[in-house]
């Protein structure tokens, strides 16, 4: 999922988010609202836990700092996480082999 941005104006000509990436609305440059999608994590879990999810997911917060947003403990945030298929590690095990081997055991 991507995160769009869309100025005030842009948004009263466009009058729709139709796709169901998160947009963050911006008036005069400056961040001003977020609209994430009405989806099963929204649902499921509430407004707070899936804009954790989707901050994390798109790389804005940490995951420590989403597990704070949604009011969970790290560990209970990454089994959220796991639930709705969104990765702990954002490194492929190729990335991870060589970042092993610049560590000296």
């Amino acid at each position: 999922m991507t995160v769009k941005t869309y100025s005030a104006r842009e948004l009263r000509d466009s009058h729709f988010l139709t796709d169901d990436s998160m947009s963050v609305i911006t008036s005069h440059g400056k961040p001003v609202k977020v609209a994430i999608p009405f989806d099963d994590r929204m649902f499921d879990e509430g407004i707070s836990r899936a804009l954790a999810l989707n901050l994390v997911e798109n790389h804005v917060i940490t995951q420590a700092k989403g597990a704070k947003m949604a009011e969970m403990s790290l560990v209970s945030f990454l089994e959220l996480m796991s639930k709705f298929g969104i990765s702990a590690a954002d490194q492929n095990s190729q990335e991870i082999s060589e970042e092993l081997d610049r560590f000296s055991w």
